[in-house]
């Protein structure tokens, strides 16, 4: 049943409103690398265009749907099995996709720690609603509290989840694994500001991890042209699935840049790689019109069953 909670909780990550495409489209969007074409399916062009209106679908979707998943987290962590490598490991992925959901979560709502650490961020719930309540409405926590509160999340993951991970589910890029949570934590203390704790993070990720990038132009090109999850650590530390039974078809984030091809990368962003660098190849250049724009080619798979993960 723990097991089946966990499973859950990846499931609603997959949605479009969260990490199904919404929010990594939403930060390529905002970052100035991509824009969304004249020709397009009218699929999110407010944030094309840094328009926000209280009603819009997505912002309240993207924050219901991350607080649902936090429930369903909180649910799991509220476990009283009895411990052992199996449930530590489980906790551990429970806390991992809690921390990453905040994250987020201030991000998006919340001012830069950079900027004002003491600026309201999001209301911190760490209780289930069995135990709680059901109409826990918190007050939005400090956005520094609710970095503390990640990083707890997050360090507490890496000490309890065992080295050999477990046996219950695939050992596969799918999962969060432990060293995926020390990956979160880097990216956690750089956007706090906290440089040194950041590389530090990041460097236990490169040196223990075990992880490797593709060594030539064909591995780069397989690696993406493959649906698969990985189980080699190669590229990837951690992905959201896309399956044959589990995917959102025409909401998702391979349609909207490979088939819709409604998202596409600036000059600005495709002059910044050189011709030798990997990633170049995976924007096209090709005519739209009267004009030449560079088409993103990461997801190949928006034919298969089998989708690409994300």
């Amino acid at each position: 049943n723990m097991l089946e909670a966990v499973a859950g909780t990846y499931r609603i990550l997959d949605n479009y409103y969260l990490f199904g495409r919404n929010i990594p489209v939403w930060g390529d969007l905002l970052g100035d690398n991509t824009y969304i074409s004249a020709s397009n399916s009218s699929r999110l062009l407010s944030f094309n265009n840094y328009s926000y209106v209280s009603n819009s679908a997505e912002i309240l979707q993207m924050w219901s749907q991350s607080y649902y998943a936090i429930l369903q987290a909180n649910r799991v962590l509220a476990t009283e099995l009895p411990e052992s490598a199996n449930v530590s490991q489980l906790k551990g992925e429970a806390l991992g996709i809690r921390a990453m959901l905040y994250l987020y979560l201030v991000n998006y709502f919340g001012k830069s720690a950079t900027a004002n650490p003491t600026a309201d961020g999001v209301p911190v719930v760490t209780i289930p609603t069995n135990i709680g309540g059901a109409f826990i409405k918190p007050a939005r926590s400090k956005v520094s509290e609710v970095y503390d509160q990640i990083i707890a999340d997050l360090n507490e993951a890496f000490n309890i989840m065992p080295d050999a991970g477990t046996t219950l589910h695939a050992a596969n890029t799918n999962f969060i694994s432990k060293y995926a949570v020390k990956a979160l934590l880097a990216r956690t203390y750089l956007y706090k500001g906290d440089y040194e704790n950041a590389r530090k993070a990041a460097l236990e990720v490169v040196e223990k991890g075990g992880y490797s990038l593709a060594a030539d132009e064909t591995a780069f090109k397989s690696y993406w042209a493959s649906g698969v999850a990985r189980t080699d650590k190669l590229e990837t530390i951690f992905e959201i699935n896309n399956s044959a039974t589990a995917n959102n078809g025409v909401e998702g984030i391979d349609w909207m840049y490979t088939t819709l091809g409604d998202v596409l990368a600036t000059d600005n962003l495709y002059s910044l790689y050189s011709a030798t660098d990997l990633r170049q190849g995976l924007i096209v250049q090709a005519a739209r019109g009267a004009n030449t724009v560079n088409y993103i080619n990461r997801y190949q798979n928006t034919g298969n069953a089998d989708r690409d993960t994300c």
